[in-house]
């Protein structure tokens, strides 16, 4: 079959990182700082996903670059441990972001 066009693609983006960022993030942080109520995570969601938001477009502007998973990896955690101001739960910002950067730019084959 065809490949994804460039619309597709950028759909295929957004959706992996709002709403796997926020998951693999939250996942993270619940064995960082040990598990946490259910309504705090889903209270944080919305800040996962404007987190994931802003990683996917960078993602999406260097798409075509060498060192791509290195910068959306910093991006990721430097965004996360200044909001957190907490250079701990910055981990889980730079996991969430080289999950999601490495799913979203899988080229999956069915052959």
């Amino acid at each position: 079959m065809g490949c994804l066009g460039h619309k597709e693609v950028g759909v295929k983006r957004l959706f992996v990182f709002v709403v796997l960022g926020p998951l693999v993030g939250g996942a993270m942080l619940s064995l960082l700082y040990g598990s946490g109520s259910a309504l705090g995570a889903f209270a944080a969601f919305p800040i996962g996903a404007l987190l994931s938001f802003a990683t996917a477009v960078i993602d999406h502007l260097l798409q075509n670059d060498r060192w791509r998973l290195g910068y959306v990896a910093a991006f990721g955690y430097f965004l996360t441990a200044l909001l957190f101001h907490s250079w701990l739960a910055g981990l889980a910002g730079c996991a969430a972001a080289v999950f999601c950067s490495w799913i979203a730019n899988e080229r999956w084959r069915t052959e």
